[in-house]
């Protein structure tokens, strides 16, 4: 039993781990910092394209990792993209993909989508604690079965 209880303590933490700091892009990103930089790479090193201004929303496409940076990877123009440093956003919200469906066809939702959609907007913080929530009731409930 008492192996049991650490197996499932073990495996609640890296669970958990994994799905607090992994987000979903493209996603919108509020910046935090008086300016951000806006540059031509992912580094200080590239050049500088321009600046966005604190409370500014953004749209990250994707993030990289250079050194002990991540940056993520947005559209500058039409033609051109650019790179921030993530540590100086707030991530919002995934951005949803969206899909023309038919009358007949019905899009499949699961029991947490309804209390996802709630959580969206709410940060980072508030998206990884529901995550932590749905978590540990999945595994509650496999325990409950085993």
């Amino acid at each position: 039993m008492l192996k049991r209880i650490l197996l499932t303590i073990i495996i609640t933490i890296i669970g958990c781990c994994n799905t607090v700091f992994a987000q979903d892009y493209p996603a919108q990103c509020r910046v935090t910092a008086q300016t951000l930089n806006i540059r031509s790479g992912p580094g200080k090193s590239y050049y500088k394209l321009g600046q966005f201004h604190q409370g500014d929303i953004i749209v990250v496409k994707s993030v990289t990792q250079n050194g002990s940076t991540t940056w993520g990877c947005i559209d500058f123009t039409t033609i051109q993209e650019g790179y921030v440093a993530m540590r100086y956003l707030d991530y919002i919200a995934a951005i949803q993909e969206t899909h023309t469906e038919s009358a007949h066809t019905k899009q499949s939702s699961s029991f947490f989508d309804s209390f996802d959609s709630i959580f969206d907007g709410l940060g980072s913080f508030l998206s990884g604690l529901w995550t932590l929530i749905k978590w540990g009731f999945i595994i509650l409930l496999v325990l409950l079965v085993i």
